[in-house]
């Protein structure tokens, strides 16, 4: 579980970004996160992930508080974060060159033992074909679309085998073809993996597909967080009445 307890947090030299924020995520279930542009959604996944500290307020996840980076939390940046120097499956790899350097046991493996060389590059393999970038492994992020770039920062990400799963607008950008096939993928995963999601987005249609509920961030000041749950996530957001529901979310974000 994902615990948010009055946290609050501000730049240095700058307002709060996020004032007395309170919610639980429970474990392997998928939450959408909207708000206007500047009211901390970023800045929330930071805290989550460990790159930030609250000035008020704790963090816990599975009741351990937050205070650095957590091997089993991946972070998938809208920026994807590949690095131009590399090519796609050097960049798939690089987050278990990074673990094994700063952990001496490697990744966690379901076995058991450490990830050896062989192993990561079998799961190397395997996300890169089940993200369906295999066939343009050897390329450098400049010769990539953007969909694939996406796809091959989601690929690193899952190679670690993370339980807790935090994306910053991961669509953003993307053709709606290639949204329609990450939102797939991204669903798919989530059932496979069982992870605890969090994913932000300005898109109202995304968090209905991809939030079982879907917390509405406010401005710091305009007042807390709200948590609406939505009854449209199991079939996959597409049935009569979700108009309704974006419509909701739009006038309780303030939009309208």
């Amino acid at each position: 579980m994902i615990e948010v307890q009055n946290v609050s947090f501000a730049y240095t030299g700058q307002r709060s970004v996020i004032t007395d924020c309170n919610f639980a995520v429970p474990r392997r279930s998928s939450w959408a996160v909207i708000g206007p542009s500047g009211c901390g959604k970023t800045t929330l996944l930071y805290l989550l992930a460990g790159l930030l500290r609250p000035d008020a307020g704790k963090i816990l996840i599975d009741g351990k508080t937050i205070t650095r980076p957590r091997p089993r939390t991946g972070l998938v940046l809208q920026d994807h974060g590949l690095l131009p120097w590399a090519t796609l499956e050097e960049n798939v790899r690089l987050g278990w060159r990074i673990r094994r350097f700063y952990g001496p046991d490697g990744v966690h493996s379901p076995s058991g033992r450490s990830a050896k060389e062989e192993d990561i590059k079998e799961r190397a393999i395997y996300w890169l074909k089940r993200m369906e970038i295999y066939h343009v492994r050897h390329s450098y992020p400049s010769q990539l679309s953007r969909g694939q770039r996406q796809r091959g920062a989601l690929a690193r990400t899952l190679l670690l085998e993370p339980d807790v799963l935090l994306l910053d607008e991961p669509f953003a950008a993307l053709d709606p073809m290639m949204k329609e096939e990450l939102i797939g993928a991204l669903r798919d995963i989530h059932a496979e993996m069982m992870t605890t999601d969090i994913i932000v987005t300005h898109d109202m249609n995304e968090a209905v597909r991809l939030g079982r509920m879907i917390l509405i961030m406010k401005t710091a000041g305009k007042g807390p967080p709200a948590v609406v749950e939505n009854p449209y996530y199991e079939k996959g957001g597409n049935e009569e009445g979700v108009d309704i529901l974006v419509e909701q979310l739009r006038a309780r974000m303030g939009d309208r």
